[in-house]
């Protein structure tokens, strides 16, 4: 695994070899102290982060490794500069580049123009963190992925598609639940329904609300992403009925059900109060940091070998 610009292609076993490298960070990170000693690691954020941006940073100081924070507005880019020259340029200062993006054509440019690892920490397309991140969480929480079903509600998108991409690789099945004209992008679902042939996982995509009985983890994510401002008034009519609230929550039928958002959430859009609690936010905000970490461990570790 050179980069990590989308689950797509990534192997099952890579994604165990991340979730056991983050195991080690977490039991012994002294370990792996000075694992990015010499290496400087930029951070090219296109969109504003809280948690993104600091498990990256924070991780990436505690490796022994330098961060460099950086907007477009800094570089030659907002001054018409091409990706082009940018990635070659950025390729002789760095050693590798977290990108956050409105567009997924940018990730993957700085990672065909480049010459160092680029891994995404968001795009319009693809957010193949929070996926992994969600995935270690529970198998943290439930000590095994095996035999879960897995729900998301609400908007067809990155989280969305990274979810999907992430449980039909692992075997999981998912069930994908959106107001109707926002279903995720067909040709991810097409690619994760061939994942799904070798895996053995189900995938399904509905607009049904009571689809979510038998879930064993909830997913949601904001209704208006970055750059969906306009679109605001809209999309929350579209989107009323698609709170995870305390009534969907009990059609799961489960008692143990795990709520997962990406954050930052907005009580009374995505998230209703009555299940707050619910809401799995401390570990997976702090296991954000070690699958970053992990990350970034495993793609050296590969270019060493």
């Amino acid at each position: 695994m050179k980069h990590l610009l989308t689950l797509k292609d990534v192997k099952r076993e890579e994604i165990f070899d991340i979730y056991n490298t983050a195991d080690k960070l977490v039991e012994n990170s002294g370990e792996y102290a000075d694992f990015l000693k010499n290496k400087v690691i930029g951070l090219y954020f296109q969109k504003v982060s809280t948690r993104s941006r600091f498990a990256f940073e924070s991780g990436i100081y505690r490796l022994g490794g330098n961060a460099i924070y950086f907007k477009t507005s800094e570089l030659q880019l907002s001054r018409g500069e091409s990706i082009f020259h940018t990635a070659k340029a950025l390729s002789c200062y760095l050693d590798a580049l977290v990108i956050r993006a409105l567009s997924h054509q940018d990730v993957e440019d700085f990672a065909n123009f480049g010459s160092i690892p680029v891994i995404n920490s968001m795009s319009g397309m693809y957010i193949p963190i929070v996926a992994l991140n969600i995935g270690y969480t529970v198998r943290k929480l439930k000590g095994e992925l095996d035999n879960l079903n897995f729900v998301y509600v609400g908007d067809g998108y990155n989280t969305c598609h990274s979810l999907m991409l992430f449980c039909s690789l692992i075997g999981i099945n998912l069930t994908v639940i959106t107001p109707k004209d926002y279903e995720p992008n067909p040709e991810v679902v097409e690619n994760c329904k061939e994942f799904c042939k070798k895996s053995g996982a189900n995938l399904k995509v509905t607009n049904d609300l009571n689809a979510v009985e038998g879930a064993d983890v909830i997913v949601t994510d904001v209704w208006v992403s970055i750059g969906m401002e306009d679109e605001k008034e809209k999309r929350r009519k579209d989107f009323k009925g698609y709170t995870v609230n305390s009534e969907l929550v009990k059609k799961t039928g489960k008692e143990d059900v795990l709520i997962f958002h990406p954050m930052p959430l907005r009580i009374g859009e995505e998230i209703c109060s009555d299940v707050r609690d619910r809401l799995v936010i401390n570990e997976y905000t702090k296991n954000l940091m070690y699958v970053s970490q992990s990350i970034l461990v495993n793609i050296f570790s590969k270019e060493e070998e």
